[in-house]
């Protein structure tokens, strides 16, 4: 309500209810409100279910770029299988109907995911050919150059169309991790889930510290870090309101949620807990308790094929 006011120009002071709450992001709930108080205006709708449609719509989105991940990863059918389990999941599918907080962090977690992947892992495996493009250009005094051959041309066209959407794609990263740290800050975990295993793809799977071309793509990763970097706090910053005024926000709500605990208790196994306090084997009892029968069975497949093909000493990395 309070960055509603703001960009009304109601208030020009950003005074919350409490004062924890100006660590938390606005971004959704912003959207949200236009949008719902849009659908108010102009069309039939109960007040409550307009507030529920955005959030509902989001949930979606993150099932369609889920299968866009999952195909590129592991092919199409597999894709169908992951977006039927994830929408068919009990809390994924409860918490689409109202959770304005955790299915957008979901939804751009899974959109950070894809376009990071598609910049820095699937243009490695795309097939190349530079050097069958043939110089086109005439130099004066000298012979014309040769004829292109059609497929030089194509060739060359197909390498820019790649560095555009390499680009492209790093730029979009960038400014959905900002949205999405606009609206949790939770999402920048996504940066060490995906390079973490990005950097165990260049040293196990492409043998990058054995290769010459080790400081070129060194470089290249860099600069590409520095684009997504400068379009994710753009973003962020346009997207937060409060940081206009105090743009040292973004850096102190980063520290208030590295220390920050719930104040609630938790029953587990006849017991309360507080959430410092809870044993170490409540997370993954937490996780088998609440997955799907059919997915721990797959997961339980998946897992013995990799331990068998790793006990008969094949190389099994996959990205």
């Amino acid at each position: 309500k309070v960055t509603i006011d703001f960009l009304k120009g109601e208030t020009t002071d950003l005074q919350f209810q409490r004062e924890d709450l100006k660590y938390y992001g606005p971004f959704f709930e912003t959207i949200n409100y236009y949008f719902s108080s849009s659908l108010l205006e102009s069309f039939n709708v109960d007040y409550v279910s307009a507030f529920h449609i955005l959030i509902i719509l989001t949930a979606g989105l993150g099932l369609l770029f889920l299968f866009r991940l999952a195909s590129a990863l592991l092919g199409e059918q597999i894709a169908l299988l992951a977006c039927a389990f994830l929408m068919f999941l009990p809390r994924y599918a409860a918490h689409a109907q109202f959770n304005s907080k955790d299915i957008p962090l979901t939804t751009f977690f899974i959109i950070v995911l894809f376009y990071l992947y598609s910049a820095f892992i699937k243009r490695k495996m795309e097939p190349r050919r530079r050097e069958s493009v043939v110089p086109c250009i005439s130099v004066a005094g000298r012979n014309p150059a040769p004829k292109a051959d059609p497929s030089n041309i194509l060739s060359l066209r197909k390498i820019i169309g790649l560095l555009v959407r390499r680009v492209k794609h790093i730029i979009l990263a960038g400014l959905f991790l900002g949205l999405g740290v606009a609206t949790r800050m939770d999402l920048i975990l996504a940066l060490p889930v995906f390079f973490i295993a990005y950097a165990l793809y260049l040293v196990f799977e492409k043998k990058i510290l054995a290769s010459p071309k080790i400081w070129r793509v060194l470089k290249t990763d860099t600069i590409s870090l520095a684009i997504m970097s400068f379009f994710g706090l753009l973003s962020v910053f346009l997207s937060w309101p409060s940081l206009w005024k105090n743009p040292k926000l973004l850096i102190e709500s980063f520290l208030f949620f590295l220390r920050h605990g719930w104040q609630g208790q938790v029953f587990y196994f006849n017991q309360f807990y507080t959430a410092a306090s809870l044993p170490w084997h409540y997370a993954p009892f937490f996780i088998f308790a609440t997955l799907p029968l059919a997915i721990l069975i797959l997961f339980g497949f998946g897992f013995y094929k990799i331990f068998h093909e790793l006990k008969q000493k094949k190389t099994y990395f996959y990205l």
